[in-house]
């Protein structure tokens, strides 16, 4: 197989996953990027390092927002992730 075999059948693959990443893939996400800075930018201007009344009020402006997307607080079920300086909140299994 020559080189203009392999290129005549891959650049039209590798278009089509590109243009699938632009105009689809981008387009299926639930939360939008802006909207969570937002929420907690303002939620942090409000509470400050009070971790468990900023945690309430990002969950409960998460919920008024994307509404069942976000599952309620409960302190006991969510989980606080800061490592590596991304702070990530997770939802616990229960067993």
């Amino acid at each position: 197989m020559n080189l203009f075999n392999v290129a005549r059948y891959s650049i039209p693959v590798i278009l089509f996953f590109a243009l699938l990443d632009k105009y689809f893939l981008g387009k299926t996400y639930v939360f939008d990027p802006a909207k969570l800075q937002t929420i907690c930018q303002n939620s942090i201007a409000k509470y400050g390092n009070d971790t468990e009344a900023l945690m309430e009020d990002i969950v409960s402006s998460l919920r008024q927002e994307y509404g069942e997307a976000v599952s309620p607080y409960d302190g006991s079920k969510w989980v606080l992730n800061n490592a590596g300086g991304a702070m990530v909140t997770t939802i616990a299994s229960s067993g």
